[in-house]
């Protein structure tokens, strides 16, 4: 049960990081955008928005969703048994 444990926190943690920047808490999309703008791109991230506020907002809300629906299942999961 402890690597439960472990899976649900870390899970919580992506699903309340992914809402800090779908819905902008504390300025954190502006931030990473302003951050990766003074940034030379790399062979990675070319071609990406990242220097956009709005492409990191759309991260985050997949993260969101993503973070939900995994914890949404383990409950479900742990009380199918």
């Amino acid at each position: 049960m402890p690597a439960v444990a472990i899976v649900v926190a870390l899970t919580a943690l992506y699903t309340v990081l992914g809402a800090v920047l779908a819905f902008n808490l504390w300025g954190a999309a502006e931030r990473a955008a302003g951050y990766f703008a003074r940034k030379p791109p790399s062979l990675w991230t070319r071609f990406y928005w990242r220097h956009k506020p709005d492409s990191w907002k759309a991260g985050g809300a997949v993260m969101l969703a993503a973070g939900v629906t995994v914890l949404v299942w383990i409950a479900l999961q742990a009380a199918s048994r």
